[in-house]
């Protein structure tokens, strides 16, 4: 496993922590770029303000953890390295950094430093400054999520996302279901990256229990991509050892979890989550059959006339034994633009069944 320090992501740069008030002196620090290298002379400085005024000079960004947030810092010292410094001032404090490099005439290149093994017990003797996260308790994956949130770049949110769920993956899943929905959906954006360390089974509970119909949706729409990937995956290989890797991959993802969580979202409170719900099995129908008793239940029950009109057909073309039946019952519907359509559905059932 690569350590940390080696893992380069192109990120926008963001400053994490209050903003000191408008009485508030400047902290004394300064930053040198050209040797990237700190001085300071500082005496009960609240930390966000010495942050604050290191982001402003120099491009770099540092996260602490949100306990720390009121610390006072006293320190003096001149011309330390970058690291070493923020190791002076933080101390015991748990912190994520950002540190812009820039290439000449090129874009922001960033690597991402975590400088503490434990974002919750206190430093050891032997904690060095380029420490990988080997054992982060999931107060580290929460500080890591919080941190890289303010970045639009999702290149660089799915790969410290690859990071965390490397290293803490136990830690990500609880970060995850506790994170607001910006968050869950950033999470949810570049899961497709994390597959190898995420287990599917996340993305149907996400998608069957989350409170945001926006996230549920999010969730089953890449369970049935990553499906997908693994089906078109499948056909265009040639190996016959590979092929059965990815036949297994392929079963998992859709006969084992997306037409579970599929059929449960065919019942869910939101009527886009039930469209997309429906939408999901009717495009598996050729590979999959549908859930007949779920669909059956949208098509006769669900308080969305499209819905059930969109059910009644998919339970015409895939040939459900009592769609006759079905489309008769159909005709006395409620709603009246259900019954002309079944009424077509109905001609068109007749027409094919001679």
């Amino acid at each position: 496993m690569r350590p940390i320090m080696t893992r380069i992501l192109s990120v926008l740069l963001l400053l994490s922590g209050a903003a000191s008030e408008a009485a508030q002196p400047i902290p004394a620090i300064t930053h040198s770029a050209d040797t990237n290298t700190l001085s300071a002379r500082l005496e009960r400085t609240p930390l966000a303000a010495v942050l604050t005024e290191l982001g402003r000079q120099s491009g770099i960004a540092v996260f602490v953890h949100p306990a720390s947030a009121d610390a006072e810092i006293t320190a003096e010292f001149d011309d330390l390295p970058l690291r070493a410094a923020l190791k002076r001032l933080l101390n015991d404090h748990s912190y994520v950094l950002i540190n812009e490099q820039r290439e000449q005439g090129g874009s922001g290149i960033a690597t991402i430093h975590v400088l503490k093994q434990d974002f919750t017990a206190p430093p050891k003797q032997n904690d060095t400054a380029t420490s990988t996260l080997d054992n982060p308790t999931s107060s580290g994956a929460e500080a890591l999520l919080q941190a890289l949130w303010a970045t639009t770049n999702l290149e660089a949110r799915a790969a410290a996302l690859q990071l965390i769920a490397e290293h803490d993956l136990a830690g990500l899943l609880e970060a995850i279901k506790s994170a607001d929905p910006q968050t869950r959906e950033a999470v949810l954006a570049n899961f497709s990256a994390l597959a190898q360390w995420l287990p599917l089974s996340l993305l149907s509970e996400v998608a069957a229990s989350d409170p945001d119909p926006v996230v549920r949706m999010n969730a089953l729409a890449l369970l049935n991509e990553l499906g997908q990937e693994a089906y078109h995956s499948l056909a265009q290989t040639s190996s016959t050892a590979t092929r059965e890797t990815e036949l297994a991959l392929l079963s998992k993802a859709h006969s084992e979890t997306l037409i579970g969580t599929a059929t449960t979202a065919l019942g869910d409170a939101h009527p886009d989550v039930r469209g997309m719900a429906l939408e999901t099995v009717n495009e598996l129908a050729s590979r999959y059959p549908p859930p007949l008793e779920a669909v059956t239940a949208m098509a006769l029950n669900d308080p969305q006339p499209e819905l059930r009109l969109r059910a009644l057909a998919l339970l015409v073309t895939s040939g459900q034994t009592d769609a006759q039946g079905l489309l008769n019952r159909a005709l006395h519907d409620a709603d009246p633009m259900v019954r002309e359509q079944a009424l077509d559905l109905l001609a068109e059932f007749n027409t094919n069944d001679r």
